[in-house]
Parts: structure tokens; sequence; C-alpha cells
């Protein structure tokens, strides 16, 4: 029954880490004291001056170009926000509110599958992730294999493309009674099903240090969403896993 493969599978999710922590070199840097990384980013604001000015309006209301241009204003009410949602661990909920706009896939769209959902993000938000994402992302190489081409810097999806390409010739080429064959896995959308603990001890046990996962985790449990409809926004809810 549906709920006993629950039960069994909350049991194996509930299994302790088959790894134990890690210690790789490039994370010493990480643990360095992170005031002077968020201060540097904040005389500078590299960040946000990267941010496109006019992008999609996030629950706010307010677009990237209103900082950029009124940084002298805002800035230090901002700054107070990232430190807190830094050093507390705590990101206001008002920070964390997502509108959710659907586009059409195909012209006349008749069910929920032919639309692509897009987030619209506050600014602050985005900030703060950006920071956190810029301090972070020299460090996926060491931990994520090479045959992930995708979504980590200097690697590119197509190289996985010409892989397969050059992999299904070959096994047509091939003569003889050994077979071969090939195994697509479907990973659509495999990051909804995970638990949040989970993604905080995989963290933990890769050798990130407490207060970077003390940032990232409230960014994934405090979000809330709206969904966008005709220019008027719906109830808000906040994400759970489909089971």
């Amino acid at each position: 029954s549906r709920d006993s493969k629950k039960e069994k599978r909350d049991e194996w999710q509930r299994r302790p880490m088959l790894f134990e922590r890690q210690e790789i070199p490039h994370f010493y840097a990480l643990r360095k004291d992170m005031t002077e990384v968020l201060e540097a980013m904040e005389q500078k604001m590299s960040t946000l001056q990267n941010m496109g000015p006019l992008k999609a309006l996030g629950m706010d209301g307010l677009n990237a170009l209103f900082f950029q241009k009124n940084w002298e204003t805002v800035g230090p009410s901002v700054r107070t926000i990232i430190r807190k949602m830094w050093w507390d661990g705590v990101v206001l909920s008002r920070v964390n509110q997502t509108l959710i706009t659907l586009i059409p896939k195909v012209e006349n769209p008749n069910t929920i599958k032919q639309f692509r959902p897009i987030s619209l993000l506050n600014v602050i938000y985005k900030l703060f992730t950006k920071i956190l994402v810029n301090r972070m992302k020299h460090t996926l190489s060491d931990l994520i294999h090479p045959a992930q081409a995708s979504f980590v810097p200097g690697r590119h999806i197509t190289d996985n493309i010409v892989v397969a390409q050059e992999l299904i010739h070959s096994m047509r080429c091939m003569r003889g009674a050994k077979g071969y064959m090939v195994i697509k896995v479907d990973l659509e959308k495999a990051y909804d099903y995970l638990r949040w603990d989970f993604i905080e001890e995989t963290l933990r046990l890769a050798g990130y240090p407490d207060q970077l996962i003390i940032a990232i985790m409230p960014c994934i449990s405090s979000a809330s969403m709206s969904l966008l409809w005709n220019g008027s926004s719906g109830e808000e809810f906040s994400p759970t896993r489909p089971w």
C-alpha cells in the first residue's frame, strides 16, 4: 500500500550517512571570517550592479534599478538585513516571498504541464543568495563528479550531449555476440523530493562551515509562494514535498 511504501521510504531516509565529514582544502578559506567578504561586497556592490536592472518585479514591487540608483539611501538598511540573515540565520518572511508566473510552452495550453513556472524573487533575497553562491562556487568542482556537466562553473551540458552521441554511435557500430544498452534516468524535479534535514546533513558532511549552513538553510525552509495569474496574486502557501 501507499502508507507502507511511505514508511519504508522514511525508514530508509533516516539511515545514517555512508560517508564521513570531508576535509577539502578549498573549504579552509570558507572558514575565514565572513565579515570581510560581506564588507568587501557591500563597498563595491558588484553583486547588485551585475543584476539586470529591469527584470520582473518580486513581491515587494522593487527592481534592482531602484536599489542601484538609491543605494546611498537604502544601503544601510539592506546591509542590516543581510548581516542579520548571515549571523542569525534568520530570513525575514517578507524577504523570501516568491511570485510564480506561468509561461505557456505551447500556443494553446490545456494542461498545467504545458506551462513553465518562473519564480519572481525579491532583490534583497537574490542579493544575499548571490553572495552565498559566489562564496561557494569555487568549491563545487571538488564535490561534484566530473561527469556532472551542468550547473558547475567551467562545465557545459553540451559536453555530455557530445559524449552521449558518440557513445550511441559506437554502440551502433559494434559487432559481436555481446550486447550493450543505455539507461536513461529521468531526474525531473529531483530536488523537490529531498528532505531539508538531508540537505543540511549533506552540507555538513561535505565539510562546509557551520556558519554558512546556518545562513543557507533558512533560505530553503522559510520560502512562501503565491501564484500570479491575470495580474493578481493568489493565496500564499509554503512549498512542501509531494509526499
